[in-house]
């Protein structure tokens, strides 16, 4: 399943070229158990990402676009954590990585934190 930064478009059915979302505790971050590459730890590391909770870090990949998305999370923070990833992220398409079991919660949690009501807001004049 893809998820959209786009507000109006959270999920999509297909991810041809969907970004992941690797959400580590700063000890997977620090051992092999994040999965992640030599050049994208090294990457994360000279940004100054430690995978404190809240923490992101875009690690690039070919033609410098957005190749993996590393969020910070503690183990005790839950599935709400994620919430601001859906308003903080460049427009494109996401998935999270990791088991299955988690990512309908993450997802869940994506859509609440890009959801906003609009419905009796005033109209911008432009001003």
């Amino acid at each position: 399943m893809k998820i959209e930064t786009d507000v109006g478009r959270h999920f999509t059915r297909s991810k041809p070229r969907a970004v992941g979302i690797s959400c580590l505790t700063a000890a997977e971050f620090k051992s092999a158990k994040g999965g992640l590459t030599a050049e994208a730890k090294a990457w994360a590391q000279s940004s100054g990402f430690a995978a404190r909770p809240g923490e992101i870090c875009l690690v690039p990949g070919d033609g410098m676009k957005v190749a993996r998305v590393l969020f910070g999370v503690d183990r005790y923070q839950g599935a709400m954590a994620v919430a601001k990833l859906a308003r903080s992220l460049p427009q494109g398409s996401y998935f999270f990585e990791g088991p299955n079991q988690e990512k309908a919660n993450l997802e869940l949690a994506w859509a609440m934190g890009g959801y906003s009501f609009e419905r009796y807001k005033k109209a911008s004049s432009g001003h």
